[in-house]
């Protein structure tokens, strides 16, 4: 079992390094590497930390989203799509160092998981009355990545997960598509995520099924 572990693990981290080259080889920054740099909270110091004054700021132009994309494509693993439906994408920034730390997206949340619907208690009867609320009160949290080394060193994907439930994020919600949010749900890549554990905002309820493949 033991040996099982260290094949499946070995196998996983080359799955992750194979899906960040990919994602790297695809997105072509609108700036040189100094850009970034200048515009990315980077500092090691708890002083910084503890005096963190935080901003959400909704992409709504093309430097926003080149910005957004850069942390997305250059940190998280997860190869990147167009993702239909609502999309509400969120730059996290320090408005006393001027700088990001990380990004959020919410989009629009499955209708159907066996683990979500038994959580609130939807049976399929329910389910043809109550889709429109599904959709309409309900998003997923399918982006949440902090900066590096403010991730590493401070539990910064916490703070972001906690601030995707924060009143001020789900007022930008609510503005941007006229409906008040009930209900977050969110996924991690490889099993259950040190990143939301013992964060009160969220439940753990189970394990997806089955395999598939990120594109």
């Amino acid at each position: 079992m033991a040996l099982e572990n260290e094949i499946l693990q070995e196998l996983q981290q080359l799955s992750v390094e194979k899906h960040k080259h990919e994602t790297k080889t695809t997105f072509h920054p609108k700036y040189d590497s100094m850009y970034y740099s200048n515009l990315i909270w980077n500092s090691s110091s708890y002083e910084d930390v503890a005096q963190i004054q935080v901003a959400l700021v909704p992409v709504e132009n093309d430097d926003q989203r080149d910005l957004f994309d850069f942390i997305r494509h250059t940190i998280s693993s997860m190869p990147q799509c167009q993702i239909p439906g609502r999309v509400l994408s969120i730059l996290v920034h320090d408005q006393r160092l001027n700088r990001f730390l990380g990004i959020i997206q919410l989009t629009t949340d499955l209708l159907k998981s066996e683990f979500k619907d038994e959580f609130i208690g939807f049976d399929e009867k329910k389910r043809g009355p109550l889709k429109k609320h599904i959709r309409d009160h309900s998003a997923n949290l399918s982006i949440c990545v902090p900066v590096q080394p403010f991730g590493f060193d401070f539990c910064g994907g916490k703070l972001l997960a906690m601030l995707s439930f924060s009143t001020e994020l789900h007022d930008l919600y609510q503005r941007r598509y006229s409906k008040s949010l009930a209900l977050i749900t969110t996924t991690s890549i490889h099993g259950k995520s040190i990143q939301y554990d013992r964060l009160k905002q969220l439940k753990f309820i189970g394990y997806t099924k089955g395999y598939g493949t990120s594109h």
